[in-house]
């Protein structure tokens, strides 16, 4: 179905098959029929080690520019995969989350693509990737960018608006999630 294998697309396959095991079996349903989410999984967690760049960063490809939403992405899909017990490298977790921290606080056009000529789009972007850095590793989040983002809410578009809610939620702060919420 996805015929290049790119960041995104390696994610896009991976994470609806986990996320379908999950509730499997959760009902206890029988396994599906086709690949078996563990070999999904593996292969996600292959070609992400291979298309992590060597700053930590993660682009659609291998060589390409980092790219903060890809690289959320990436994180947030890795340790999703990790949360259900698949092997995925610490180091790359590790550097993924440094690297992501490292893309929030600078202030490069590539924040902004996300929301194209929205006004602060570049929000849309910080709040997906605290999201990212709260499911990874709630300890990472700078609590001074979540603080920023927040105060943003009002220009952010509604997906970023649920995921920065979310994040609070990862943090365990559902009161900083309540406005969001009314937001």
């Amino acid at each position: 179905v996805y015929p290049y294998y790119c960041v995104e697309q390696t994610m896009s396959a991976a994470l609806p098959a986990v996320y379908v095991d999950r509730m499997r079996k959760r009902i206890k349903l029988p396994p599906p029929d086709g690949p078996a989410p563990a070999e999904v999984a593996k292969r996600a967690v292959d070609r992400l080690v291979k298309l992590q760049h060597d700053d930590g960063s993660w682009g659609w490809w291998e060589h390409d520019a980092p790219n903060p939403f890809m690289t959320a992405y990436a994180l947030y899909g890795l340790a999703e995969l990790a949360h259900e017990g698949y092997a995925v490298p610490g180091d790359t977790l590790a550097r993924g989350v440094r690297n992501l921290n490292a893309q929030m606080r600078g202030a490069t056009n590539a924040l902004a693509y996300w929301g194209g000529s929205q006004p602060n789009s570049e929000w849309n972007t910080r709040a997906f990737m605290l999201f990212a850095l709260a499911d990874a590793q709630p300890s990472a989040v700078d609590r001074d960018m979540l603080a920023k983002a927040d105060a943003h809410a009002a220009d952010v578009n509604a997906y970023a608006l649920s995921v920065l809610g979310l994040a609070h939620v990862e943090l365990g702060d559902r009161p900083g999630a309540r406005p969001l919420l009314a937001e």
